[in-house]
């Protein structure tokens, strides 16, 4: 492989002949790196995904609009990795919601297990944007 994703493959045709194909592929820069447009549209997240604490999401429906809009804004992103952050990020609210609405006053096992895996698709998730785009993020003294 050379450099900037460049492969060159050497592909035996048979009867002694062979071609030399080459594959320039890009990644859209370095890994794990994020564009200023796609971090300006997590920040626009994060800062309604902050302003949701506390709200009433009793039912689901705040979550799963605000799934819906996560889930629009990962298909308008550059990036795969923000696009696949975002993607998981909104599974993660659509579950949740999905729990909200079918939600029995005394959880069951499965219920639980099933909010902790929203939960990580959430905040996990949350943190991973955080890493991929910290400026669209509060500091800690905000």
């Amino acid at each position: 492989m050379l450099s900037g994703g460049t492969v060159i493959r050497l592909l035996r045709l048979g009867a002694g002949c062979s071609v030399a194909a080459m594959i320039i592929s890009s990644c859209g820069g370095e890994p794990g790196s994020a564009t200023a447009t796609d971090c300006e549209v997590v920040a626009e997240l994060s800062e309604e995904f902050r302003a949701m604490n506390g709200r009433d999401q009793t039912g689901g429906d705040l979550n799963a609009q605000f799934a819906e809009k996560v889930r629009a804004a990962a298909q308008n992103v550059s990036g795969a990795q923000v696009r696949d952050e975002l993607t998981t990020w909104a599974e993660g609210f659509s579950a949740l919601s999905e729990i909200q609405r079918t939600h029995s006053s005394s959880p069951v096992a499965d219920e639980r297990a099933q909010l902790m895996e929203a939960g990580e698709a959430i905040y996990g998730t949350a943190d991973q944007l955080r890493s991929t785009c910290p400026n669209a993020w509060p500091s800690a003294s905000e």
